[in-house]
């Protein structure tokens, strides 16, 4: 059996969030949907955004995995997948008007379950159809530090503004990577579209519950080179990768931008016999209409 374990630690920075006081429910689960999307990635897409617009700091870790099943029928084979993802978000600017800025905190937990059908007619070539229920739990904090803010915002927003927020989101999946050998280097291609039904509600206040819809279409090319030299027997290769993610639906609101690139590369090392199969330190780099940014993480491959 193959487990996959992609482990990412991603520094983000994200714009001025807050919008109208009667759409706070909403703009929760546009924050949440955003983290959901950008914690997506099970595989070796991840990325690491500062939205240049805003001052607001969103710090993100994310560990997902997933594990392939052996076939049960000649090409097809079923998988499962999860994640486990916390998210600090930090809002600097001024929120209101005011001599002195307001402070907005905001911690989110997710946790993702999920499963799908693979079809793998050979060693280049492979199609995914995929399901996951993912939970998230909203958790702000804002300080009144301006006057302003104190005496007529607070009394009026207080119970909205700092009320915790739970999500359901269902994502639906499809997948695809061609690769194929040539002269020792590995040329691919992936395509993957992700759709997200959200429906959000805040546990302290009557708002009527909210529902969203998001996607994001996420292409990528690149190549692993053959192997460069060995270290205890162990070969080691590099690979080189660039992309493009366009968002659609509230994401694009989030976001202030429909899409971003992204470029990157890791060095692996292939495991003959042991635990491991292949461990790979990634590095990559984000730049969009509104978008730079980097993140490094690993890439771990486990045998059993």
């Amino acid at each position: 059996m193959f487990f996959k374990l992609s482990f990412f630690l991603l520094f983000l920075s994200a714009p001025a969030l807050l919008v109208a006081t009667d759409n706070i429910e909403q703009r929760n689960a546009r924050i949440v949907n955003s983290v959901i999307a950008l914690l997506s990635d099970d595989f070796m897409s991840a990325g690491s955004y500062e939205i240049n617009d805003g001052g607001a700091n969103l710090d993100i870790y994310h560990l997902p995995g997933r594990h392939q099943f052996k076939p049960f029928y000649k090409d097809f084979n079923i998988y499962v997948n999860g994640s486990l993802g916390y998210a600090k978000l930090t809002e600097d600017e001024p929120i209101f008007l005011g001599e002195v800025p307001d402070k907005y905190e905001a911690r989110t937990k997710i946790v993702k379950g999920g499963f799908g059908l693979r079809y793998k007619p050979n060693e280049d070539f492979q199609l995914s159809l995929g399901y996951a229920l993912i939970y998230a739990h909203y958790k702000p904090t804002y300080s009144y530090n301006s006057a302003l803010s104190r005496y007529f915002v607070r009394p009026i927003v207080d119970d909205s503004l700092n009320a915790n927020q739970k999500s359901w989101t269902n994502e639906f999946v499809i997948s695809t990577k061609y690769e194929h050998e040539v002269k020792g280097f590995v040329p691919f291609v992936q395509f993957e579209y992700k759709w997200y039904h959200t429906r959000s509600e805040l546990e302290s206040s009557d708002a009527p519950k909210t529902t969203s819809d998001d996607s994001l279409l996420r292409t990528r090319i690149g190549t692993f080179t053959p192997t460069l030299f060995q270290v205890d027997n162990h070969n080691v290769k590099i690979n080189a990768f660039a992309g493009r993610t366009y968002f659609y639906g509230d994401l694009v609101d989030i976001a202030k931008s429909d899409y971003y690139d992204t470029y990157g590369g890791g060095i692996y090392i292939d495991f003959k016999d042991g635990f491991f199969e292949q461990l790979g330190i990634v590095s990559e780099w984000t730049d969009g209409d509104n978008f730079d940014g980097f993140n490094v993480g690993l890439d771990i491959s486990f045998n059993f």
